[in-house]
C-alpha cells in the first residue's frame, strides 16, 4: 500500500509539473465533476504561482508589456524551461534569451534588454563575494611596472552591452514614470551592474569606459588601455583618463585584484 501510495504521489507530481494527465485514470470522481477538471486545479495553480515567479523577478518587464501580454509570455516560457531546480530563485534565469526568440521582440526589441538588466542585478545580488582591491593597494605597486598593470573585476560585475535606451525605460518605469519612445542605436550602449556594500549598483558608461571594462576582462594591462582610450578622446590626456576611470573603479569596489609581474 505505502509503495503503491508513494508512486501514485510521483506520478501526480510529474503530470503537474508537466501538465500530463497519465495519472487520472487512477482517480475517483464524483458524478457532477471530471478527473481532468478535478486535476486541472492543480496544475493550474502550479502554472500561476510559476507565473507570479516570473513576475517578481521581471517586474519591470512585466510593467513594460502589461499583464495580458505578460501572462502569455510567461506561459509559453513555462512550456518552454519547465522547472529544474528546488531553489524557485533560479526559474526565470533563461528568461531574456527566451525572449529573443520570441515573436513579441520583433514588435519590443528593448524586452530582452530590460530583462538582462533586471537578471543582471538579481545575479550581482547572489554573487559569491570576493576581495576589493583599494587605493592603498594601488599606491603600493611600484611605478616602473604600473603599465604592465592588468585588473580583475569584482565577481559580481556584469557588463551589459546594448542598442537601445533599454536603461532610460528601466529607471522611468522604477520610479513610476512614463518610459520615453523606445530608441534603437547603431553603437553599442554599455551597463555595469555590481553589489556594493550589500547594495546592487548600475550606472551606463560612456563608450570609452565600456571599452576599458571590456579591455580589464579580456585581462589587457594598463599599458593597451591607454593607447585604446588614445584612440577615442585627446591622446595627451588618455593616462590621465584611465588613471581616474581605474581610482573611480576601485572607490567603488568594482575591481578585487590587482595584478602585476613582480
Amino acid at each position: 500500500m505505502a509503495k503503491n501510495l508513494v508512486e501514485l504521489q510521483s506520478q501526480m507530481q510529474s503530470d503537474i509539473l508537466k501538465r500530463e494527465s497519465g495519472v487520472l485514470k487512477r482517480f475517483s470522481v464524483p458524478k457532477h465533476t471530471t478527473a481532468e477538471k478535478r486535476f486541472a486545479v492543480y496544475q493550474d495553480a502550479y502554472q500561476i504561482r510559476l507565473v507570479e515567479v516570473l513576475s517578481e523577478d521581471y517586474e519591470v518587464t512585466w510593467k513594460y508589456l502589461g499583464d495580458e501580454q505578460f501572462y502569455q509570455l510567461a506561459v509559453e516560457y513555462i512550456k518552454t524551461h519547465p522547472s529544474d531546480q528546488t531553489n524557485m530563485r533560479w526559474f526565470g534565469r533563461h528568461f531574456p534569451e527566451f525572449l529573443t526568440q520570441s515573436p513579441l521582440s520583433s514588435d519590443h526589441p528593448v524586452l530582452t534588454e530590460i530583462a538582462s538588466i533586471e537578471k543582471a542585478l538579481d545575479d550581482a545580488f547572489d554573487a559569491a563575494d570576493g576581495d576589493t582591491a583599494t587605493m592603498e593597494d594601488l599606491a603600493a605597486i611600484p611605478p616602473e611596472v604600473i603599465s604592465d598593470l592588468t585588473f580583475k573585476l569584482h565577481p559580481t560585475c556584469r557588463l551589459l552591452r546594448q542598442k537601445t535606451n533599454a536603461l532610460d525605460i528601466y529607471m522611468a518605469l522604477v520610479n513610476e514614470q512614463t518610459p520615453d519612445p523606445l530608441e534603437s542605436f547603431d553603437e553599442t550602449k554599455y551597463t555595469l551592474v555590481w553589489r556594493s556594500d550589500m547594495m546592487c549598483q548600475y550606472r551606463a558608461l560612456d563608450a570609452e569606459e565600456g571599452m576599458l571594462v571590456d579591455l580589464m576582462l579580456e585581462g589587457k594591462d594598463f599599458a593597451l588601455m591607454c593607447e585604446m582610450a588614445a584612440t577615442m578622446q585627446d591622446a595627451d590626456s588618455a593616462a590621465s583618463r584611465v588613471a581616474g576611470h581605474i581610482t573611480n573603479w576601485l572607490q567603488s569596489q568594482m575591481i578585487s585584484q590587482l595584478i602585476f609581474a613582480k
